[in-house]
């Protein structure tokens, strides 16, 4: 008998209309009327506002102005030294630097500058606003990125990289909320409204609000001129309705214009043809113009009228979807915009149903995922992302998927294609650092984290998590590589250095777990909830931990002490696994009793309360279930069912089914599948799965030889798995049974105690030990893990076989 060695990641974005107009009556006059405080400021102001639209002209002006008044001034130099870097002047640019460290030694941005005008990243400015001016906006826009670092652009730059970025199908939301955040932060600033406004009229759902914020500007010296003409440009643009005609006679009321006049009239032309062609006109008319001011149920009012007076009306259809897509009812709003399509016959309403349709399917897979459905979930996400590559959020939902489901990889590359469209996308910037950590790239997912602004690291977490997570990793790749004691070692320094991480102490009761080690594994997750008894994630690691001892009473009563409100969608999920795999239990139970037909029931009445559309690893438990009851028909035409809900069924799917086939002894089977997933590509957990099966069948064909009594045939198939896994229970187990068949009972035994040392309460290594323990006539050793046995399962009758 051989004996067994023990081996152990064109144009501008905007299209600034600037007038051009001289500052220096105005100013003046604002120095007569205002005290010479409020004219500095002002003039500041002024000069910041047009250095950031790129006038170097203006801004000079402005500050020449301040110079006059206070000589002295640190803005004013620094203004000037900025305007003449603008030109690609350096000397000019150097000589106010000098007069500003002179009269202000202590100001900091004299060294800013003198770096700027030495460095490169002024030669960046240069290069990205003469990009802007040739029209390559991705060209501008990622120089503009390289200079803030992808931090939030200081307010000088502010403006012109806010409204370059929103000139562009992507970046117009962004470039928006920069510039309302501007507004929020300086609200007497009239550049900064202007500059929103302008925004705001690029596009027809805000161009109304930008409108009637530029008719108030239009007032206000300074930017009047400039207001003025953005003002006219937006009415030209704008589909105008005949709630509209106000926005016109408002503007020709101060600033005639032929232009102008020609939308009024054409609208009030459409007006008077629509009122002789349709009795709906006039509520549709109201129910726009209640909709143009928020008043959404009056809107809803009007065209519901509209229908009933002219059924079927476009118009009417269209504006109820409007108003279901702002109430985020997007299966009602598609199909009210389907059918406004349909009706008017052209693509009026495309970018509305586009949307509507987008938002439809990302809740369809929020709901499916919920429930478990990973599968469905991603086959809508990916139907979302082929209709709006642009938007950020089906993007950042479909590869939060791939990275649950160990894709780490191909999480990344979603993660990184969201960040393409949005930069500073908070979600996509978290998944991406969750992903370099689970891949062991702890120092790429640290640097990533100390560029976040202090907003996006508080909606994120503190680098105090980006560094457990990395250290997480760190020791599931020593797991990985067998060094499970330096995994365990990095755990325990973990939970010293962040006592109040749950995950941490999930991990490391794990490591406990897997060595037999449950009392310990228990205490880590204990120690957590003793200092904090109600924390969620502590609560819900406990149960993760009891769902993987299997115990999934312990593991319900972990997550019923959560709050309703505040569970998750993945502790729904995981309450739902372990009320199946309880009922599960249940039914093993009664099938050990004989009670075969009660256990049946027990699970039918499962899948009738789980229901069809079960998500696949439910279906798979139950299927398992069935199994273990002895109903291999059952068990095997629910796993084959699972196969056929897909044409092409996945690796997971296919894995769940070779379990049951291992489980009802379909070798033949089993092998075919077996040897068909070993070329797939598989994610970590799922190689460890297929692993598992694999070493499973093997030592099932060593098992079956033993029996046949070729002992050495035996040996030599499970031989391979003893040396890559020489410590794994199961293969220790089988090795201990072949010794026992070939009487060295005490080679056996000694394999036996090595199980016994992790595993105390396995029940079939306590009945082999005894076995072998009687043969060497040891009989109160032999006695000890009988009644060890017993103490397990009273009722079974091999355990009572056992006693006689």
């Amino acid at each position: 008998m051989p004996r067994h060695a023990t081996r152990l990641k064109a144009a501008t974005a905007a299209s600034r209309l600037l007038a051009c107009l001289s500052l220096v009556g105005a100013l003046s006059a604002g120095t007569a009327v205002h005290a010479q405080g409020d004219a500095k400021a002002a003039l500041v102001e002024q000069g910041n506002y047009w250095q950031s639209m790129g006038r170097t002209d203006l801004a000079e002006e402005s500050w020449r102005k301040l110079l006059s008044i206070d000589p002295q001034s640190a803005d004013a130099m620094y203004g000037m030294a900025q305007v003449e870097l603008a030109r690609g002047k350096a000397e000019p640019a150097r000589s106010w630097i000098t007069r500003l460290n002179a009269a202000h030694p202590g100001d900091p941005r004299g060294s800013l500058q003198a770096q700027q005008q030495s460095g490169t990243p002024q030669t960046d400015l240069q290069r990205a606003r003469a990009a802007s001016k040739a029209g390559r906006t991705t060209e501008a826009i990622q120089l503009y990125r390289a200079i803030f670092a992808n931090r939030t652009p200081p307010e000088p730059l502010a403006v012109e990289y806010y409204q370059l970025l929103g000139g562009t199908q992507q970046g117009w939301e962004e470039g928006r909320k920069g510039l309302d955040q501007l507004v929020k932060d300086k609200p007497d600033n009239l550049g900064y409204k202007l500059a929103l406004a302008q925004l705001q009229t690029y596009r027809e759902p805000t161009r109304r609000e930008g409108i009637r914020t530029l008719a108030e500007l239009a007032k206000q010296p300074g930017v009047g001129v400039a207001a003025t003409a953005s003002w006219r440009q937006a009415l030209i643009w704008l589909d105008a309705r005949d709630a509209d005609g106000p926005l016109y006679t408002q503007f020709l009321a101060t600033h005639p214009d032929p232009a102008v006049q020609a939308r009024l009239d054409g609208l009030s032309a459409a007006r008077s043809a629509a009122a002789s062609a349709s009795p709906a006109a006039q509520p549709l008319g109201e129910g726009f113009k209640a909709l143009d001011r928020g008043d959404a149920a009056t809107a809803e009012q009007r065209f519901q009228q509209a229908l009933k007076l002219q059924p079927g009306d476009a118009e009417a259809l269209g504006g109820l979807g409007l108003i279901r897509l702002r109430q985020e009812r997007f299966a009602e709003a598609q199909q009210l915009l389907e059918q406004a399509s349909k009706a008017a016959g052209g693509g009026k309403w495309a970018s509305a149903l586009q949307s509507a349709t987008y938002w439809n399917l990302i809740g369809q897979a929020q709901a499916a995922r919920a429930r478990g459905d990973t599968r469905t979930a991603q086959g809508l996400l990916e139907r979302a992302v082929k209709i709006d590559p642009r938007e950020t959020v089906g993007q950042v939902a479909l590869a939060d998927l791939r990275l649950a489901a160990g894709d780490f990889a191909g999480a990344e590359q979603g993660f990184r294609r969201a960040l393409e469209s949005k930069p500073n996308d908070t979600q996509a910037l978290r998944g991406l650092i969750t992903a370099y950590t689970r891949q062991g790239r702890s120092d790429e997912a640290m640097a990533l984290s100390q560029r976040l602004t202090p907003e996006q690291a508080r909606q994120i977490g503190s680098l105090q998590d980006v560094k457990v997570e990395a250290t997480r990793a760190k020791a599931r790749a020593q797991i990985e590589a067998g060094d499970t004691a330096g995994a365990q070692r990095t755990l325990e320094d973990a939970m010293l250095a962040a006592p109040d991480s749950p995950w941490v102490r999930l991990d490391l009761a794990n490591i406990y777990r897997r060595q037999g080690m449950m009392a310990q594994a228990r205490g880590v997750m204990d120690g957590l909830l003793m200092s904090q008894p109600d924390m969620p994630d502590a609560l819900y690691a406990s149960a993760l931990l009891a769902s993987d001892a299997g115990d999934p009473v312990a593991g319900l009563q972990y997550l019923e002490r959560i709050p309703a409100a505040s569970r998750t969608r993945d502790m729904t999920q995981l309450q739902r696994r372990l009320w199946a795999a309880g009922q599960a239990q249940q039914a093993q139970a009664l099938a050990r009793q004989g009670q075969v037909a009660a256990a049946r029931g027990v699970l039918a009445q499962t899948e009738a309360t789980l229901g069809a559309d079960m998500p696949p690893e439910l279906w798979g438990q139950l299927a398992m279930a069935y199994a273990d009851i002895g109903d291999a028909p059952r068990a095997l035409a629910m796993s084959r069912q699972l196969l056929a809900r897909s044409p092409n069924p996945g690796v997971g799917d296919r894995l769940l089914y070779a379990s049951v086939l291992l489980k009802t002894q379909q070798d033949v089977e089993l092998s075919a599948v077996l040897r068909q997933l070993q070329a797939a590509s598989m994610t970590s957990a799922q190689r460890a799965d297929y692993e598992r099966l694999s070493i499973a069948f093997s030592l099932r064909q060593a098992d079956a030889l033993r029996e046949a009594g070729n002992l050495e045939a035996a040996y030599n198939a499970m031989a391979p798995v003893l040396a890559a896994r020489p410590e794994d229970p199961q293969v220790l187990a089988a090795l201990a049974r072949l010794y026992a068949a070939a009487r060295d009972e005490k080679q056996a035994l000694a394999l036996y105690q090595r199980i016994l040392q992790r595993s105390p309460t396995d029940l079939d290594t306590l009945l082999g030990a005894a076995a072998s323990a009687s043969a060497l006539r040891a009989h109160g050793e032999a006695e000890s893990y009988v009644q060890a046995a017993l103490k397990q399962a009273p009722d079974q009758s091999r355990v009572l076989a056992a006693c006689t």
